[in-house]
């Protein structure tokens, strides 16, 4: 019996986000331990300037689409919530926001499949707060996965 693809897509998710560094090319420096698999509280509280930018990856909802011919189509979202703070006012933090997002659709343009373990990973819809958190920026941001076939479980 394989794994649900929560326990398997989700670590390769949290994988991709942690190569989101402005020495790769990026806008944003994500650092590893900011990056959660889950929404947890006390780093939601954490208001250290070090403890920005962090992110929280949660799983959102699957759908699976039955075909006649025996195949199955499963179209996953998870929700990255994004958290990021203007430090000694220099940055905008709404800016930082959408950098990221550009960030997040850059990464997916070069691994496209998740190390091959989807058929297409895309940025699906996005939020952002629009100020109302200054001086801290936040961004939702959903990401759907489409595994058709021989992913499928």
């Amino acid at each position: 019996m394989r794994d649900h693809p929560l326990r398997t897509l989700r670590p390769a998710l949290i994988d991709l986000l942690k190569t989101i560094k402005a020495n790769n090319g990026y806008n944003t420096t994500l650092p590893d331990e900011n990056v959660f698999d889950r929404f947890i509280t006390q780093a939601v509280n954490n208001k250290m300037d070090a403890s920005y930018p962090r992110c929280f990856v949660l799983a959102d909802m699957g759908e699976n689409e039955y075909h006649i011919a025996g195949e199955v189509h499963q179209l996953l979202s998870f929700t990255l919530v994004f958290m990021t703070k203007s430090i000694n006012g220099v940055d905008d933090p709404q800016a930082l926001v959408e950098n990221f997002i550009d960030d997040v659709e850059r990464a997916f343009t070069t691994n496209p499949t998740l190390q091959d373990m989807a058929n297409e990973v895309r940025v699906g819809q996005f939020r952002v707060d629009t100020g109302a958190t200054d001086p801290e920026g936040i961004g939702l941001i959903s990401i759907l996965i489409t595994r058709c076939g021989s992913f499928a479980f």
